[in-house]
């Protein structure tokens, strides 16, 4: 299913997904920011492309090799490869937690690094003019409560 958004003044935007609801909430969700006037923002990405972003600066950057890819494939399990990047919150990374060391075994801390590469997902995004920066400061915000 594509979803193509159109605004007079406004470049297109057109994204693929593999259900209709998830092409129509993704539809709103850039009508919703162009309205707010996030304008030439880029379109909302999904994780699997956040994720593809990040590893891609990662494979230039860091010699942790398989370790980068362990993060990004267990968040995409847990939260969805399709999940959009707005539709994350605090409430859902805390169940993801919570779900990874009740079911898989994990300890707090092996949660705490897939956070984390989630929130290096976001800047490298940030810093290459992918999304607007307050993805960033919305999640350094969740970052703070687990770091207390």
């Amino acid at each position: 299913m594509r979803a193509i958004v159109r605004k007079k003044g406004h470049p297109s935007q057109s994204k693929t997904f593999t259900t209709k609801a998830r092409a129509q909430k993704w539809a709103r969700q850039v009508e919703d920011l162009i309205k707010a006037g996030h304008v030439g923002e880029g379109s909302i990405p999904t994780l699997e492309e956040l994720f593809g972003w990040h590893l891609a600066h990662l494979d230039k950057t860091s010699n942790r090799g398989r370790k980068n890819f362990t993060s990004a494939n267990n968040m995409k399990k847990g939260l969805g490869k399709e999940t959009l990047i707005t539709e994350l919150n605090y409430l859902k990374l805390q169940v993801y937690c919570e779900t990874r060391i009740s079911v898989d075994g994990v300890k707090p801390s092996t949660t705490l690094l897939d956070v984390l590469f989630l929130s290096g997902s976001i800047t490298t995004a940030v810093v290459e003019g992918r999304v607007h920066a307050d993805y960033r400061t919305k999640i350094s915000g969740w970052l703070a409560g687990w770091l207390d």
